[in-house]
């Protein structure tokens, strides 16, 4: 599954005159979620923590469309909240757990 997210995402990049998708910020994690959901059935939504629409909203304001942010990796890109005066506004990769 992993090999063939991998390859779609690279075939879109072929297209980037017409959509800036393949491999955007969210692709791949929403490729797993997906098949996961299908392969092992159960609501991963509750495992994620979801930030309401006026933050996220503000964080695309500030850094652009996820497909301007292109993640090759099958890890969370994370966008630190723009209002936050003490981190440094750069988006970074989660880490992945087990259990």
């Amino acid at each position: 599954m992993m090999h063939t997210a991998s390859l779609f995402e690279h075939w879109q990049t072929r297209f980037s005159w017409i959509t800036d998708s393949g491999f955007s910020a969210e692709d791949l994690v929403s490729d797993l979620l997906g098949f996961y959901s299908v392969v092992r059935p159960m609501n991963y939504l509750d495992l994620l923590s979801i930030d309401p629409k006026e933050k996220a909203q503000r964080r695309w304001d500030f850094y652009g469309s996820v497909g301007r942010n292109k993640n090759n990796f099958f890890l969370p890109l994370l966008f630190p909240d723009p209002d936050d005066p003490c981190i440094r506004y750069m988006p970074y990769y989660g880490k992945y757990r087990t259990g």
